[in-house]
């Protein structure tokens, strides 16, 4: 009963999204990485970049749902006892869907919701270890604010948290609970 209330639901759901003024579009932007917890060096922010597909779904004039699918660049630079840098470098295909909610008159926008993501690289300093450190699933909430402009462009800056702790295949650099954080902003289109 449970199953078929739900599929009744999701499918209600689905129709309306699909029959609602849809609206798509790309962007791109830089990311700015680091990971939790204690290093005991310290570390640096990798700078990296993101790229990919944004579709808004409006359920009313100040709420829209809005699904996105994009390629982003993670890591970290950790500070080794001698001054110098491991690079630890992830790349992902992430799925966010976040509630996005207007205000000041439209063009502005609060966003959050979930973000899930599938690792597609891993390396430290440009070499592909022999263990995977990051597992291969990544889940994280994600908050931010856009502006859109009335011309199709947007910005958006966001800070995405990584829910699970990120690398608990091995630890990583002696850090058995590091979650990724990063910090992005973007400049994208709307069709």
């Amino acid at each position: 009963m449970k199953k078929t209330v739900l599929f009744i639901l999701l499918s209600m759901f689905t129709s309306y999204l699909l029959q609602a003024q849809a609206s798509f579009g790309v962007k791109a932007g830089v990311n700015l990485g680091s990971l939790t917890g204690e290093f005991p060096y310290g570390q640096k922010t990798r700078v990296s970049f993101n790229a990919g597909f944004v579709s808004e779904f409006p359920l009313s004039d100040s709420f829209s749902i809005q699904p996105e699918l994009f390629y982003s660049d993670k890591g970290t630079q950790v500070i080794q006892r001698d001054a110098s840098t491991v690079e630890f470098q992830l790349s992902y295909v992430e799925l966010p869907v976040l509630a996005k909610i207007y205000f000041a008159e439209g063009y502005s926008s609060f966003e959050i919701g979930p973000q899930f993501g599938y690792k597609l690289t891993e390396k430290v300093e440009g070499e592909t270890p022999d263990a995977d450190f990051a597992r291969d699933f990544d889940t994280s909430i994600v908050a931010g604010l856009s502006y859109k402009f009335d011309n199709g462009f947007f910005v958006t800056g966001r800070y995405i948290y990584g829910v699970p702790d990120q690398f608990i295949k091995n630890a990583f650099m002696g850090n058995p609970y590091a979650r990724l954080s990063t910090v992005q902003f973007s400049l994208g289109y709307m069709f």
